[in-house]
């Protein structure tokens, strides 16, 4: 028994650094309170390589959960958190890697006849 408190002092000691991941507890999740959605149409885009600049540009921005980025159409779908970045520090990020862009209203597509018809 002393022989494997011995042993387990030892790797503690070999390396400190596993020392805190061993003895802390569970960790909360880092979730924001609140989450919103912003859909950015995207200007100068050709290809893949855009798509990456542009996705990297988001989410290096503190607060932006995640950016999904399209060529075809052209839009970055962003999830963030308004407490810490606001969507004209979204719409300078990806100016700033020269792609301009702009926020897109959503629900102005047109019904369609058989839906006015209901």
């Amino acid at each position: 028994m002393l022989w494997s408190a011995t042993l387990v002092a030892g790797v503690l000691l070999a390396l400190p650094y596993a020392a805190p991941g061993l003895m802390a507890g569970p960790r909360a999740p880092d979730f924001p309170d609140q989450v919103e959605e912003v859909v950015l149409e995207v200007s100068n885009m050709t290809c893949r390589s855009c798509e990456v600049t542009v996705s990297r540009s988001l989410t290096r921005l503190d607060g932006v959960q995640s950016a999904e980025v399209t060529l075809d159409p052209p839009v970055a779908k962003v999830k963030y958190d308004p407490s810490k970045v606001k969507p004209e520090e979204l719409l300078a990020a990806t100016e700033g890697v020269g792609f301009p862009s702009r926020e897109m209203i959503q629900n102005l597509i047109p019904a369609t006849e058989e839906e006015s018809d209901e």
